[in-house]
């Protein structure tokens, strides 16, 4: 899909068109309500199929997709019922689904349209600083510990621009393998989205380098004109030097500062890096999981949960 005109209002990045299709190639459509001949809302959604089920879901890339509505009035109580229309409408668009699954932006704080047609809701966390525009005062306030990291990694190692997504995907997937997991993004899909970032100056590859030329870390950051996100990371564990990650990091902040737009960690809800982002000082800020089910879809669900349970009931299959 090509770039539609948004009134000169702004999407979230990774509500962006051109995102999506880097992401999402050849896979997403989206809903939108127009008054007056301009556009005021939209819903991206990458739709695919699974067991003859329709999934309404987000790319796997990027934290956040939902609603986008547009700044409609200073009036709360006009905001709302405005917002609640186009949202209403928005959802009512939407195609036959047997699955809707999606994180909204922080910025979506009403999710009762949804709500009223049968949807759920749980809240999650994402870490954030609204301003970035004393970092003197903000490395003071951080975990001492973190401090104390950051300070080595500043003395010991050096930040550098790159284009080797190859490097990055190595380090993300090194990581990821550390801790028993399965990396979840292809190299070529971080190929797509770091190409598509890189041609409109959206987004940056971080290393952080040793004197002897060896990357302990590398991290990939995206920014749109209101928040600067942290996409992916990773690090090795064949050096001793720590810091490389927390140096990484407040170099971006450093640049959100300059650009006088937020920051965003971009999660987490895995405890132990949830406490690692705590520790930079930026406030717990919740978004919204919405998600509603087809009665086939939980059948399927169902069935498939049994079927899982009684195999392991079999001989052979229990401890």
């Amino acid at each position: 899909m090509e770039d539609r005109p948004l009134a000169a209002m702004h999407p979230s990045l990774f509500q962006t068109a051109w995102w999506l299709d880097a992401v999402a190639p050849h896979a997403w459509d989206e809903v939108q309500v127009h008054e007056n001949g301009l556009l005021v809302a939209r819903l991206p959604f990458v739709r695919s199929r699974r067991h003859g089920l329709t999934r309404l879901t987000q790319p796997p890339l990027g934290r956040t997709l939902g609603p986008w509505l547009a700044y409609s009035s200073d009036r709360y109580d006009r905001r709302l019922a405005q917002h609640k229309a186009w949202l209403g409408a928005l959802i009512d668009q939407l195609p036959p689904f047997d699955l809707f699954e999606q994180n909204c932006s922080p910025e979506l704080d009403n999710w009762l349209p949804f709500y009223w047609r049968g949807f759920s809701q749980t809240t999650r966390y994402t870490y954030r600083f609204e301003r970035v525009d004393d970092l003197p005062a903000m490395r003071r306030r951080m975990n001492s510990n973190l401090r104390a990291d950051l300070n080595r990694g500043t003395q010991q190692l050096e930040v550098r621009e790159s284009e080797d997504v190859e490097q990055l995907w190595q380090l993300c997937r090194q990581t990821f393998e550390r801790q028993g997991e399965h990396f979840p993004f292809s190299r070529p899909l971080v190929e797509r989205a770091y190409g598509a970032c890189r041609q409109r100056q959206a987004g940056t590859i971080l290393l952080a380098v040793d004197d002897q030329d060896r990357v302990h870390a590398a991290n990939f950051f995206v920014w749109d004109d209101h928040t600067l996100f942290g996409l992916l990371n990773g690090r090795t564990d064949q050096f001793r030097i720590r810091g490389a990650q927390a140096l990484l990091i407040w170099e971006a902040m450093d640049y959100a500062a300059r650009r006088k737009i937020a920051f965003d960690f971009q999660g987490s809800m895995i405890e132990s890096i949830e406490g690692y982002f705590r520790g930079f000082g930026a406030r717990l800020t919740p978004y919204s999981h919405i998600s509603k089910t087809s009665g086939r879809y939980r059948t399927l669900h169902q069935t498939q949960s049994i079927l899982s349970a009684a195999a392991h009931l079999l001989p052979g299959k229990r401890g």
